[in-house]
């Protein structure tokens, strides 16, 4: 795939440096675990172990939410089968927040790598869009900015929860292979509406970074499946090469 790397310069330097910190912040003041919710707990009778990487699990469609309040925004939740740093299955969750309109199976696709840099899993892109509240979740409410240009483009937005289940921030190899993974799924799931031959671009800054560039980078290897739908990605703040 070609790969680019740019400023993404709609994020400003303020909501981009502040995002480590209230995560930060949340992680510490919060010492409750992430709100029960059946949807991500994996009870099927199959080993995780033995089913393929980005196999959909469960899936559920709900309304995008902004700060706890419904939109008029349809999403596709999908619990899959994902890879941890060790190489181990676990089960993660991944967002396809689609176009107001969209005719037919999507044929481009935004995978957008959130920073949320939290170690508290109630701070998970899936967990804000689907409603709940937390300090650490602000950063998904703000970056709803960042995906408003693609969604009015007609452009399904996919996004996984990168630091997986148990948010272990900074894992570079299992952001990528979450990210990879969430992408198998929301191509494999009918429910995403996505084209067969959908193109996809990814883009993340800063913590997102560090999704993006390890998905590109392990794309031909790990999801040559995928990197085949790969178009370019796009990385700005980026933490390491």
């Amino acid at each position: 795939m070609r790969r680019t790397r740019s400023a993404l310069r709609g994020v400003g330097a303020i909501v981009a440096g502040g995002a480590l910190v209230l995560s930060t912040v949340s992680s510490a003041a919060s010492a409750a675990p992430a709100a029960s919710d059946s949807f991500y707990t994996y009870s099927g009778s199959t080993p995780l172990a033995d089913l393929a990487p980005g196999t959909v699990l469960k899936t559920r469609t709900l309304p995008y939410h902004l700060l706890g309040i419904p939109l008029p925004l349809k999403v596709v939740q999908l619990l899959y089968r994902g890879t941890t740093q060790v190489g181990t299955a676990s089960a993660n969750t991944t967002s396809i927040i689609e176009p107001p309109v969209q005719l037919g199976p999507a044929k481009q696709v935004v995978a957008y790598q959130s920073f949320y840099d939290s170690l508290n899993p109630a701070d998970s892109p899936s967990r804000t869009i689907a409603g709940d509240l937390s300090l650490g979740g602000l950063i998904p409410d703000v970056e709803t900015a960042l995906l408003v240009p693609e969604l009015l483009q007609g452009r399904p937005v996919v996004v996984a929860d990168t630091e997986g289940p148990d948010a272990d921030f900074a894992s570079g190899p299992e952001y990528g292979r979450y990210t990879l993974d969430s992408l198998r799924a929301a191509l494999q799931s009918p429910a995403a509406g996505l084209s067969p031959n959908a193109k996809i671009a990814m883009f993340g800054y800063s913590g997102g970074a560090i999704a993006t560039e390890w998905a590109a980078e392990l794309a031909p290897t790990y999801a040559p499946d995928v990197n085949r739908h790969l178009v370019g990605a796009s990385a700005g703040g980026v933490l390491a090469d």
